[in-house]
């Protein structure tokens, strides 16, 4: 059922998701959005910042990752996040105010809760797969965005792929 219940939740973001965001250009600031949906007598408020890498924020070469850019971002003003350094890179607790939220059992074998995942368009690059529809999909401006396998500061950051963060529930 709840399997269910995300994946309805899941189709309907990526419908509305086209309308809901701009592509971050030179001309455009990024978008800071909530989505609401109702289902089955539940609302899910969805939470999400997505934007296209572009050289206007931040000139980007081989080594830039995508916690670079973040942090440009955040140094001009249009995101806030927090987080720490893990074995997958660095980890995002917080986006504009938003923290994540969890629930374990007394001997952490089953939880539940929301944090903040990474989705790109940047599937693979010189033969590395960064990202996978295995655990999830997104779309944004009619581009598709699989989950990504790395944390934001080992995920190359490329001019003109598409990155998101997106507030999703999580149990096992």
């Amino acid at each position: 059922m709840k399997k269910k219940f995300l994946a309805l939740i899941f189709a309907a973001f990526a419908a509305f998701s086209v309308a809901a965001f701009a592509a971050c250009d030179e001309e455009d600031d990024e978008e800071k959005t909530t989505i609401v949906f109702g289902t089955e007598g539940s609302v899910v408020s969805v939470q999400a910042f997505a934007f296209t890498a572009t050289e206007s924020v931040l000139s980007m070469d081989e080594s830039t990752s995508v916690y670079d850019y973040l942090s440009a971002l955040q140094e001009a003003g249009m995101i806030t996040f927090e987080g720490y350094e893990s074995s997958y890179g660095y980890y995002i607790t917080s986006v504009n105010g938003i923290e994540e939220q969890s629930e374990y059992n007394s001997d952490y074998t089953s939880g539940s809760g929301w944090s903040w995942m990474i989705y790109t368009s940047l599937y693979e690059l010189d033969g590395v797969t960064y990202a996978t529809n295995e655990y999830g999909e997104f779309s944004y401006g009619g581009i598709g965005m699989g989950q990504a396998s790395y944390g934001v500061s080992y995920l190359p950051c490329v001019a003109g792929y598409s990155y998101a963060l997106i507030y999703e529930a999580w149990s096992y």
